[in-house]
């Protein structure tokens, strides 16, 4: 029982909780309900702000039938109880794994109905960011909108983090750009285009592969599958790569498009001037594009090495964690610093960093092809610039704060870090290495070892994100000790 909530069998389970088909006892409602242990916020405090952000979306969006409403939450000495409407026909990737793909009517009819979920959006300013299947659940008939734990309020319409799944994002998402709205037209374009042939237009194992096969290739339909001409030129429309050419909200509002899934008339393929807030390449060659994945990856790099510090000071394992934290922020800080001398020209020597010193010589032969004067290029270095900045200053910060503790830098920040990866699996022997025991000091250790030798994970099939680090915390505690034994 969770007060008034009589609990059943579980339904489903993410990387942060567990959800449960139950019933409110004095109104014998069904629902669901998403239980996150206390210590899972503890660890991640960035989950609790994204889990406030979703209510508060929600709330504004209750009146909307095609949006998975929010009932309420409760909060226990060890839990929280997201409690939400319960959809009994589950979610739209379990359906769709087990029919392979939809007709196309079915399939526009779904997106008839997250068009109008997308409306309440849009009246609010808000940004989804995450649609996919698995985040779309049937309830009688009725498709709905649902998991906004990545969705964003916007007020210019402009944000920047990379947040969702790969294989439905946006290209500008994908090479770390500021993007609008229009990030969700192309996973919407995405979903339809999976509903009607059971596979996404782009599926690769990692980012920089995904974003090298929409840069080389265009997607397609295979050649035994027939639609409606309307179909096609909405699916035209919405998976355009350049997102100042991809339609509007406003386009899809106004879609011939019946609830039944049928067209009522004619439909243009969108076009429209050029819109100025939307990052894409602009007559940019191929040795260009390839260039900019390459500064994404670079970019990527720091960012992971950062997000691993954070890590270090969550967990804090022991009195040296703040220190480690420090050194690999130091780290990130002088490869970010490279990274900036490289992408401007500044670099006279070489660097310490192989990939660096590539993409050194690569932009020195780019320069006959106008790189340097390229839309895209500018606002990722202005970017860059911009993080490696706020980077340095809050490490000046972190200095006052070390020195205040009386806590004395080392040099050998490399081998510091190692030495604490050590000390944790020393301190912890019996528990670290019994296969049968609990994996998350494990998986720390292993996640700092990937950042300290973030050029050897960069180049693994993984992509080097906190959300796909997922791939690694979901191994065997026996992958995890070989991955271990090998990176140490």
């Amino acid at each position: 029982m969770i007060e008034q909530y009589k609990v059943h069998e579980q339904i489903g389970q993410g990387e942060f909780g567990k959800v449960y088909r139950a019933t409110n006892l004095l109104t014998q409602t069904v629902v669901a309900i998403k239980s996150v242990d206390v210590a899972k916020f503890n660890e991640t405090p960035k989950l609790l702000e994204l889990s406030m952000q979703e209510i508060e979306v929600l709330q504004k969006l209750q009146h909307c039938p095609y949006v998975v409403k929010f009932i309420e939450l409760i909060k226990t000495v060890h839990q929280y109880h997201f409690v939400y409407e319960y959809c009994s026909g589950g979610p739209l990737d379990k359906l769709l794994l087990l029919q392979g793909h939809f007709t196309e009517r079915k399939s526009l009819e779904i997106i008839y109905q997250l068009v109008q979920a997308f409306k309440v959006l849009r009246e609010n300013s808000i940004i989804h960011r995450d649609l996919k299947p698995s985040n779309i659940l049937i309830h009688n008939g009725i498709y709905k909108l649902a998991d906004f734990g990545f969705c964003k309020p916007i007020k210019n319409d402009v944000t920047a983090t990379m947040l969702g799944s790969p294989i439905y994002m946006a290209p500008e998402v994908l090479r770390g750009l500021s993007y609008n709205s229009k990030a969700d037209i192309w996973s919407l374009g995405a979903v339809l285009y999976e509903l009607l042939i059971g596979k996404c237009p782009f599926e690769e194992k990692s980012i920089a592969k995904l974003i090298t096969a929409q840069d080389e290739t265009d997607w397609v339909i295979p050649p035994q599958f027939h639609f409606t001409k309307q179909t096609i030129t909405l699916l035209k429309s919405m998976l355009i790569k350049d997102p100042n050419k991809r339609c509007t909200w406003e386009y899809l509002f106004k879609i011939p498009l019946k609830c039944d899934g049928e067209f009522s008339g004619d439909l243009e393929l969108y076009s429209d001037k050029p819109e100025q807030n939307v990052l894409q390449p602009s007559n940019t060659n191929t040795n260009n594009v390839s260039i900019l994945q390459e500064i994404v990856n670079e970019r990527c790099k720091v960012q992971f090495m950062c997000s691993t510090a954070h890590t270090i000071l969550e967990q804090s394992q022991n009195k040296e964690s703040p220190l480690i934290a420090y050194y690999l922020l130091l780290l990130a800080n002088n490869r970010g610093q490279q990274l900036l001398s490289v992408i401007k020209n500044q670099c006279t020597t070489a660097t310490e960093y192989f990939s660096l010193n590539k993409l050194s010589i690569h932009l020195k032969q780019s320069q006959d092809n106008r790189l340097q004067s390229n839309f895209e290029f500018t606002r990722l270095v202005e970017t860059i610039a911009k993080e490696v900045d706020q980077l340095n200053i809050g490490l000046k910060e972190y200095k006052v704060i070390l020195d205040t503790q009386s806590l004395e830098i080392k040099d050998n920040y490399r081998q510091n870090i190692k030495n604490y990866v050590n000390q944790i699996k020393q301190s912890n022997y019996v528990a670290f290495l019994d296969t049968n025991q609990e994996k998350t000091l494990l998986t720390h250790c292993v996640q700092v070892l990937d950042a300290l030798q973030v050029d050897k994970f960069m180049n693994s099939n993984i992509d080097p994100t906190m959300d796909a680090y997922l791939e690694v915390r979901s191994m065997t505690k026996k992958q995890l000790l070989d991955r271990f034994d090998t990176l140490l």
